[in-house]
């Protein structure tokens, strides 16, 4: 594989790598790292906050032989991807943020799910109490936008998913992004390579005060807008995804 671009591609939360398998897919002539993250899937590493996962990160890079990637990071990964451009700016060529997280982002609801006792009744509730109803949509979702062939490694991904406290994941990452936000807003004015920004016009997660603050303050930053686009974007609208991860390439 030497020489062949490498692109890593993050998943966001609570997701598994293969959310990311329909833009995987459209990247042809490249090295892709789809990993699942600590705590999500197959990783049995212990969840972690932003400058956890951008450790977690950099050693995956080693192990896997790469020394310069180009990273994609959705949700609360395109967190990981800036923070890991700004500190380790030799490893990284450009990043593609989809449905970032970002200045402003934060709505009552995050704060409310990253509340102490508050937010752990309302994980367990949501992920552990109501788990079998999770697993039964995402299963179905996935089933809707996946090629046929990519169904049964994403059913035992999502099994291994449930089969492990996917709430305390949930609420270690929720709680990181509330306290943690003045971090990544921090790295921005130190990142020094390109950016594409891919955003959803009716994403009701991020709002587009954010994505319009990243464009901003990311010098040279490209935003794309995906019109009628919501917030799951790699596995909804992969086409205008990986031809943003294209451009960097």
């Amino acid at each position: 594989m030497s020489g062949v671009p490498t692109a890593v591609l993050l998943h966001g939360q609570p997701a598994t790598r293969a959310s990311w398998w329909p833009v995987k897919r459209r990247l042809v002539g490249v090295r892709v790292l789809d990993p699942d993250r600590p705590g999500y899937g197959y990783n049995r590493q212990p969840p972690t906050d932003f400058a956890g996962n951008v450790g977690w990160l950099m050693r995956l890079l080693d192990e896997s032989g790469v020394e310069r990637a180009v990273l994609a990071g959705h949700s609360w990964a395109a967190g990981v991807a800036v923070l890991a451009a700004a500190r380790h700016p030799d490893r990284v060529a450009g990043l593609a943020l989809v449905a970032p997280v970002g200045p402003h982002c934060l709505l009552l609801l995050d704060r409310v799910l990253a509340a102490p006792v508050a937010g752990d009744v309302a994980a367990y509730g949501a992920l552990r109490v109501g788990g079998r109803w999770c697993h039964r949509r995402w299963l179905a979702d996935l089933a809707g936008h996946l090629d046929p062939a990519d169904l049964p490694p994403a059913r035992q991904e999502m099994d291994a998913q449930f089969g492990r406290p996917l709430w305390r994941t949930f609420l270690v990452e929720q709680r990181a992004l509330v306290s943690q936000l003045p971090l990544l807003d921090g790295a921005l004015s130190t990142v020094d390579c390109q950016v594409r920004v891919v955003a959803g016009t009716e994403d009701s997660v991020i709002p587009r005060r954010t994505v319009e603050s990243l464009e901003r303050r990311l010098s040279g930053a490209r935003v794309s807008w995906v019109d009628g686009g919501g917030h799951d974007l790699p596995l909804h609208s992969p086409a205008p995804v990986a031809a943003a991860i294209e451009d960097l390439l």
